[in-house]
């Protein structure tokens, strides 16, 4: 799935520079989010089941930084490739890379190994991975099981299964308002910026500081998760992103207090959504993982909608720039309260388990890091 819709995304922003109508430029961007929707989750998921448990939460919100980094060098690329050779050219770009890479993906990407064994792949196929990632107990008579039950029915069914309907619930609040902050203090802070006397070219940089913020949030955030606890950690970001954005409109006097303010929003609610994505990969066991992640990013894409049309609401009832970042920083604060929500869950839902096995929690933990 990773491959196809890879390949898909590629092929139809690659289309968009032959779209000489709005309709067909429309259907174009409609097929390449639909495909980056789908390839999110999957290359999520797959990266989960490889990853050390220990650390997978470090590397899960190290691997989302690429997101930010992919975005702010792909504007900077193409504000160079329109100017120099048009519009088209940035599509031919944006097209051609990710298509080489999805035919790069068929020969270098491993399959999940959970789903080669569930479904009875080849084991010559299975042992060969398993070797690569560090193993050498793989022999001939090895012989491949999968440590969880066989899922039945509709993957989206098991998001609600076995006690888990609450924490599903909780986080898909929590991504719908993590991403209706995150995207209107990402793509409108350059227009809010202008409102207030600032330049183009100010509010140009204003947003590079932005993605900065988010690249350097977003590879700390996971060490600090896999130090102190992940719900932990988040309380503390989100409560700091909403302080980060309303300082953003409250201080407008000076560039520099911008620029401070801008960095600060990308850095505590970029690493926050980053979190949020490690939460998913690990809530969820390996047969409903990518369907849990695809689930909790499109609820946030919902979020992502709805930021962007209650801001620009807000704009057109004359709010000021500053009454708007305040407005904004309600779902932040809202997002820390549903992270206490969700640790705590987490929590009851953990020594629910122990008590149910009969072990004691720091067995249960022992068997659950190795």
């Amino acid at each position: 799935m990773l491959i196809i819709t890879t390949a898909i995304f590629a092929t139809f922003t690659l289309l968009t520079a032959y779209a000489h109508s709005f309709a067909l430029l429309l259907l174009c961007r409609l097929i390449v989010g639909l495909a980056l929707g789908g390839a999110s989750p999957s290359f999520i998921g797959l990266a989960a089941e490889y990853l050390p448990l220990r650390r997978r939460t470090q590397f899960i919100t190290a691997l989302w930084a690429a997101v930010p980094l992919g975005g702010m060098l792909g504007s900077m690329a193409s504000s160079i490739l329109i100017e120099r050779s048009g519009w088209q050219a940035a599509f031919y770009v944006g097209g051609i890379l990710p298509l080489l890479v999805s035919i790069l993906l068929i020969f270098l990407l491993p399959e999940s190994t959970v789903f080669l064994v569930t479904r009875g792949g080849s084991t010559e196929k299975i042992r060969s991975i398993v070797r690569r990632i560090g193993s050498h107990a793989a022999s001939q008579a090895t012989r491949f099981v999968v440590g969880e039950q066989e899922s039945r029915g509709v993957s989206l069914r098991q998001l609600f299964a076995h006690g888990q309907t609450t924490r599903t619930l909780y986080l898909w609040m929590l991504c719908f308002m993590a991403w209706m902050a995150l995207i209107v203090v990402s793509f409108w802070t350059p227009a809010l910026i202008q409102n207030v006397g600032f330049t183009a070219s100010a509010a140009a940089v204003t947003l590079l500081f932005n993605n900065s913020g988010a690249v350097i949030g977003t590879i700390l955030i996971g060490s600090l998760m896999q130090r102190f606890g992940n719900f932990r950690v988040l309380v503390l970001s989100f409560f700091a992103s909403a302080w980060a954005v309303a300082a953003l409109g409250m201080l407008t006097s000076a560039l520099s207090y911008v620029l401070v303010s801008s960095a600060l929003a990308g850095f505590f609610l970029s690493a926050s959504c980053a979190g949020l994505i490690a939460i998913a990969a690990s809530t969820y066991p390996p047969s409903a993982r990518s369907t849990g992640i695809g689930w909790a990013i499109g609820i946030g894409r919902l979020g992502s909608i709805a930021g962007p049309v209650l801001a620009g609401h807000l704009l057109a009832l004359n709010w000021s720039v500053r009454d708007i970042y305040l407005a904004l920083s309600v779902p932040c604060v809202c997002a820390s309260v549903l992270v206490l929500l969700l640790g705590h869950n987490a929590s009851r839902s953990a020594t629910f388990a122990r008590t149910r096995s009969g072990s004691s929690p720091r067995s249960s933990i022992n068997r659950t890091r190795w």
